[in-house]
């Protein structure tokens, strides 16, 4: 089974967390007018960006993540380049969970790869930052979410 989420807007196809934290995986419209695989607060009026994917290679319009049998999470942009995500065996299925942490599961519901392993500039209640874990911030707030010059390490 292959899951797309290509559309920047709520879908239907969109993993949406609970009513009362309003988070939302999906590709998110920066406002360079490119893409990034993101985690984000949809429920309040400034869309704030909690976690990126890539952060330092938004795409275009068009671009999909994709969820495949050969067990791959990837993004694959307008130009057929390929970001991947996760590259690894026996996902089962994909959660977002309560806490905002969006994790590829085994048939046995053990973790395989979860979106809190890799922070970019927000910690989400209930994130554990580990020894040898770099945070780093946004270049520029809102206006660009590449790889900033402040971090954070354990």
């Amino acid at each position: 089974m292959s899951h797309m989420y290509t559309d920047p807007q709520p879908t239907p196809d969109a993993m949406y967390m609970p009513y009362w934290l309003g988070l939302e995986l999906n590709l998110y419209l920066s406002s360079t007018g490119l893409f990034l695989v993101g985690i984000w607060f949809d429920k309040i009026p400034e869309k704030t960006l909690v976690w990126s994917a890539n952060r330092d290679d938004p795409v275009c319009a068009g671009s999909k993540v994709n969820l495949t049998l050969s067990v791959h999470l990837v993004l694959t942009d307008t130009n057929g380049r390929e970001f991947v995500l996760y590259n690894g065996t026996g996902t089962s299925h994909a959660t977002m969970q309560d806490d905002g942490n969006f994790v590829l599961r085994s048939s046995s519901s053990g973790v395989l790869w979860e979106s809190f392993e890799f922070p970019t500039d927000v910690i989400l209640p209930g994130q554990v930052l580990v020894m040898g874990q770099k945070m780093f911030s946004s270049a520029n707030g809102t206006v660009d979410y590449s790889t900033g010059k402040y971090r954070l390490e354990i």
